[in-house]
C-alpha cells in the first residue's frame, strides 16, 4: 500500500487500537491467569503477561504501520 494512500488516524486513536488488539490476542491465547489484583484493588496483568503484552504490542505496530499512517497528534 502506498504511504500516500494510506488513512490517517490520530495517535491517541492508533494507540488505543493497538492496545485493544495486543490486550484481544494476549486474552485469547493466555492459557495461565494475566490478571493479578494489586494491593489497591487494581486489577493489572502479571509480570509475564505485560512482557507478552508489549511484545505482542510491537507486533501489532508493525502490521498497522502496513495499513495506517499515525498522525501527529
Amino acid at each position: 500500500m502506498n504511504e500516500s494512500t494510506k488513512p490517517v488516524i490520530s495517535i491517541p486513536d492508533w494507540l488505543e487500537l493497538n492496545s485493544e488488539l495486543a490486550g484481544m490476542f494476549l486474552e485469547y491465547k493466555a492459557i495461565d491467569p494475566i490478571w493479578v489484583q494489586d494491593e489497591n484493588g487494581d486489577e493489572r496483568y502479571t509480570e509475564e503477561a505485560q512482557d507478552e503484552f508489549n511484545h505482542i504490542s510491537d507486533m501489532v505496530e508493525e502490521i498497522m504501520s502496513q495499513f495506517i499512517t499515525k498522525g501527529d497528534k
